[in-house]
């Protein structure tokens, strides 16, 4: 399994614009290339955002994809940063 964790900038760093969008871009591509090489079975993207950025795919959900990143397996999970944190533990 490969896990995937891109933040060009940091989180809240960037400004949206066309200089982050190119880095998730080329975040993409360049995970891309290490599937092809290592060939993991599954890929798991930490952070939806990312993911719909650097992939073009606007309305992902988190959990197991349709798609494929060449013949791995993909798998969305939630994003680790602090203030997009929405899972709570009950005491």
């Amino acid at each position: 399994m490969g896990v995937w964790d891109h933040e060009p900038r940091g989180a809240g760093d960037g400004d949206g614009g066309r200089a982050e969008r190119e880095e998730f871009l080329a975040g993409a591509r360049r995970l891309a290339r290490k599937v092809k090489r290592y060939q993991p079975e599954w890929v798991a993207v930490v952070g939806i955002v990312a993911y719909r950025a650097a992939f073009g795919r606007p309305k992902a959900v988190i959990g197991p994809q349709a798609e494929r990143i060449g013949p791995a397996r993909l798998w969305l999970l939630r994003s680790r940063v602090g203030s997009m944190r929405i899972i709570r533990c009950r005491s």
